[in-house]
């Protein structure tokens, strides 16, 4: 109960500094009226079309001579809102039934909702009192403190320095600073340096003709790995998850008549997303190098590997089922940490060509045009 009172009243002192900051602004008051559009039907705004809960709560806050009769103002509105049959609170003594008038309910904590999810605002942001913010915004400055803090007072330079090496410990908080970043940055880009930084793989890419060719079908077979990771299997999970979690969303309000739970929805559109691609995988891919079908109608091949693949922990076994985006991700991984090894090992055979620039000449043209014709 204890958790509970607190949420409702850092909410509530959120929807008062935004309220109270746009009571003088029409032109502000206008756009939370637009932002709440989406989130409110037609049956709950003005004729100006502002939605009624917005206005009770912004009368409150302009009525209202101090902070604390303006919060008891707002929370006594809001309690109407989520209980009484007129959503203007004119007939304070006819109440909602929750048994036969979910739909409603749902609906008016919908409203509610549509209004609370306006927190970003720069007299939030601006205020340091930990009640305006919610925990992502104190993990967002706690990072920007980590970043902006001196590079000497880090933890890993502390440490170094506790055990005594001091010097490492410089070193450590001299690269770790954001000068020392920069320079580095502008170093690589510098051809004199070009050097100390040819083994990077993005050198390799960027600067092919430096290198041999078995240097560079590696690197860019690794690439391709790291590409396919991220552009394929991570993208895919997303954006699959995020129609999912809509409709998961939309079923659970429309059917089983309950709110929507955010976390619930897009937990099933990810395990949705993963397990779409989890079928490709088992019915084309795991199919054909274990048989030689599609699906399950080819035969099965002399393996011992099988599906789900288990790690033997002492007398238990562990399943790894490839209906985990993180287990696909690691599969690709593998080779093109492979592939990256052996891209650093043929780049000491095959060496480094030096720091030079493309030919403009089409040396290995197939058909050149010779002098004096045209």
């Amino acid at each position: 109960m204890d958790s509970i009172q607190g949420n409702k009243s850092k909410h509530i002192e959120r929807l008062y500094l935004i309220l109270n900051d746009a009571k003088n602004k029409p032109t502000a008051q206008t756009l939370l009226m637009k932002a709440m559009k989406r989130g409110v039907g037609k049956d709950y705004r003005l004729s100006d079309k502002t939605p009624i809960l917005l206005h009770r709560l912004m009368s409150d806050v302009k009525a209202a001579d101090s902070h604390t009769v303006a919060i008891q103002a707002m929370e006594k509105t809001i309690g109407s809102y989520l209980t009484e049959v007129d959503p203007t609170g004119c007939t304070t003594g006819e109440l909602l039934d929750p048994k036969t008038s979910n739909s409603e309910l749902l609906r008016r904590e919908n409203h509610l909702v549509a209004l609370t999810n306006l927190i970003e605002h720069s007299a939030i942001d601006g205020n340091k009192d930990a009640i305006f913010r919610d925990t992502r915004n104190s993990i967002e400055r706690g990072f920007e403190k980590l970043h902006e803090g001196a590079p000497e007072k880090r933890l890993g330079c502390k440490l170094l320095k506790f055990i005594g090496a001091n010097k490492i410990a410089e070193r450590a908080a001299l690269k770790a600073s954001p000068e020392y970043l920069e320079m580095k940055e502008a170093r690589r880009k510098n051809p004199l340096f070009a050097h100390k930084y040819y083994r990077s793989a993005q050198n390799i890419l960027d600067k092919s003709h430096q290198y041999g060719p078995v240097t560079v079908y590696l690197t860019r077979a690794a690439e391709f790995c790291r590409v396919v990771n991220h552009s394929i299997l991570l993208s895919f999970n997303y954006q699959l998850t995020r129609p999912i979690a809509w409709l998961s969303g939309r079923i659970t309000e429309g059917a089983l008549k309950i709110p929507n739970s955010r976390c619930t929805s897009f937990s099933i559109g990810r395990f949705l997303s993963s397990a779409t691609w989890a079928v490709v995988e088992v019915l084309v891919f795991m199919s054909l190098a274990r048989g030689d079908g599609i699906g399950f109608n080819g035969r099965e091949a002399d393996t011992a590997v099988k599906f789900p693949l288990h790690i033997p922990v002492g007398t238990v076994s562990i399943p790894i089922s490839i209906i985990s985006t993180a287990a696909q991700m690691l599969v690709v991984a593998v080779p093109a940490l492979i592939f990256m090894g052996a891209a650093k090992i043929a780049l000491e055979i095959e060496g480094w060509k030096g720091n030079v620039e493309r030919s403009t000449q089409n040396l290995h043209k197939r058909r050149q045009v010779m002098e004096g014709w045209s």
